[in-house]
């Protein structure tokens, strides 16, 4: 399951059980946590992979398959 989503959904449930300072202060950590997600895992996953040779540094076409019809 993806962290983001859950993040999310975690702090809109404290911003409605607590309103006020506390509710918008883990809505604002959620959000700002699963932007940095976003941005950081790509590459990170991208990175891991190559360090296990699951993935090449190719980025040029990549081969396909014809499909007979």
């Amino acid at each position: 399951m993806a962290c983001g989503p859950s993040s999310m959904a975690i702090g809109l449930a404290f911003v409605l059980r607590f309103p006020g300072p506390v509710g918008e202060t883990v809505l604002v950590s959620a959000a700002a946590a699963t932007i940095l997600g976003e941005l950081v895992a790509p590459p990170g996953l991208r990175t891991a992979l190559r360090r296990a040779g699951e993935a090449t540094t190719q980025t040029g076409p990549q081969p396909t398959a014809e499909v007979a019809a």
